[in-house]
């Protein structure tokens, strides 16, 4: 009587395994940069309106070229028509930001 062989039977997955991630149509987003002079933190107001209260990254940008931009862009508070950004010294030159909410 033949036995059966389980190490020659492989379970077989699916090329893609997660979720596909939102359409284009339920991404609200906003990128953009503020000028920012010799302050330690900024508050931007959103142009774009967001239902709640969206995911932000921010990045300090020496745009006048005095090496100042050696700060860490630190997130203080977010809501849905403002964001408040810290930085670890005072800082002169250009913060850019990016603000997405996926519906």
């Amino acid at each position: 009587m033949a036995t059966r062989d389980d190490n020659r039977y492989r379970k077989i997955y699916s090329f893609i395994r997660r979720k596909p991630s939102p359409s284009g149509d339920d991404v609200t987003f906003e990128s953009s940069k503020a000028t920012v002079t010799s302050a330690d933190q900024v508050t931007i107001n959103f142009s774009t309106v967001f239902s709640s209260a969206p995911f932000v990254t921010a990045t300090a940008y020496d745009s006048a070229t005095n090496s100042q931009a050696n700060v860490n862009a630190y997130i203080i508070a977010v809501a849905t028509n403002q964001v408040t950004i810290g930085f670890s010294a005072a800082f002169t030159g250009e913060v850019h930001y990016h603000a997405i909410q996926a519906d």
